[in-house]
């Protein structure tokens, strides 16, 4: 047999089907076995002689499910077992598992407090069991708590949040928050233990990372929904994040710091536009915040890869319309802003430092806010190497902007 993975022409959602091994089989001539249900999208499958294992992302994780086989070789959709770790925010993907006989399989699990750890897991049931994990010292999980909020975008889309605080944080208002957003190229931001993340955890502060659209969390449609035409969903719903963080309590309305890369700091520049009360500070690396003036000069970046994203500007008036609104740089009101942190670097980055600096003036041409309580700053490096040290002159820039420099864990 032939396994397949398609969308569905009609819901557009995953499909795992199957059809007989032979030449010119396509997936309308398959048997569909198993459909992804809401929330869900299939990735990959790898068979093996008495089941299949099949990678999938549910609720904006990634998961593997096990599907035993019957005696005649056709898969027991009836009988699928989801490898089950009991993290709210464990990540769970498919390690390679080379004897085709073996009746288990090998998993990673990754959290924002589990350290890389290869669990098995067996198709004759019991719990998934570890094999090995990392040792990291001092590590006191207890110490934190993680989750999993959901934000409510304008289109009444459902977003989710990942979540890192230290344990006696209390969702009063009162907390500064580090809001990451990215939403480009269908990227997924899965949580991983990092070090840095709970240095500012123990200060404090709340991590928190918004899946939106244009990213690749929730499958290829949550990537096709932020794309082209559709980029200002991933405004949209950085937006409603941060709202809903206040909302929540897990955030004080003044002391959000919003954080990004490349070009996710087109998502980060545009929120910052659309509703600057919500932010206190934006710290962003090699930021793509003017990109009308880059994807305008196909010599300058990978264009080819920038023009399946975000459309050619010089070639289709609703990409030039859509990359206008949307631009960072075009879109300056003369209000009080956020203060801005951007760091580039003249060498070894596809983004032209001369697009952080155009942000950087027209933002020091329009914005009202006292420059010495919320200063616009650029920071020009001759390249990325040594890169993290810019990185941490930021966060510690960040840290003083949110009143979080002095706080003790």
């Amino acid at each position: 047999r032939l396994l397949l993975l398609h969308a569905d022409p009609v819901t557009h959602r995953c499909v795992l089907a199957e059809a007989p091994l032979g030449p010119g089989t396509l997936p309308e001539g398959a048997t569909p076995l198993l459909h992804a249900q809401e929330g869900e999208s299939f990735e990959s499958v790898e068979a093996f002689a008495g089941f299949v294992a099949l990678q999938l992302r549910v609720g904006a994780l990634p998961a593997v499910r096990m599907i035993p086989r019957r005696a005649d070789g056709s898969l027991d959709v009836g009988a699928v077992r989801e490898i089950v770790t009991g993290g709210p925010l464990d990540a769970v993907r498919l390690e390679h598992t080379p004897d085709w006989e073996q009746r288990s399989i090998r998993c990673r699990v990754d959290s924002f407090l589990t350290p890389p750890t290869m669990i098995g897991a067996s198709l004759d049931g019991g719990d998934p069991f570890v094999l090995q994990r990392v040792e990291v010292p001092g590590l006191d999980a207890s110490r934190y708590v993680e989750k999993r909020l959901w934000a409510t975008s304008p289109d009444r889309t459902r977003v989710p949040i990942s979540l890192i605080a230290r344990a006696d944080v209390v969702a009063d208002g009162t907390a500064p928050v580090l809001l990451h957003g990215h939403g480009v190229f269908g990227q997924c931001l899965d949580p991983l233990l990092q070090p840095e993340v709970l240095a500012l955890a123990d200060r404090g502060v709340v991590v928190a990372v918004a899946h939106v659209r244009g990213g690749g969390e929730l499958g290829p449609q949550w990537h096709h929904d932020g794309r082209r035409q559709r980029r200002m969903h991933s405004v949209d719903d950085l937006v409603a994040c941060a709202d809903h963080l206040v909302a929540s309590g897990w955030a004080a309305p003044d002391r959000i710091g919003a954080v990004a890369t490349g070009a996710g700091a087109m998502v980060v520049g545009a929120a910052a536009n659309r509703a600057p009360e919500l932010f206190r500070a934006v710290l962003a690396e090699t930021p793509l915040v003017d990109p009308l003036e880059t994807l305008l000069a196909p010599e300058v970046m990978l264009t080819l890869e920038e023009w399946t994203e975000f459309g050619d500007p010089a070639e289709d008036e609703t990409a030039y319309r859509t990359l206008r609104a949307c631009s960072p740089a075009e879109n300056i009101r003369e209000t009080e802003y956020p203060a801005v942190y951007a760091f580039t670097a003249l060498e070894g980055t596809d983004i032209p430092p001369a697009c952080a600096a155009i942000w950087v003036a027209r933002l020091r041409e329009r914005v009202t806010s006292d420059p010495a309580e919320r200063p616009v700053l650029l920071r020009v490096a001759d390249s990325l190497e040594g890169g993290e040290d810019l990185r941490v002159e930021g966060v510690a820039w960040l840290l003083d902007q949110l009143g979080a420099a002095d706080l003790e864990g």
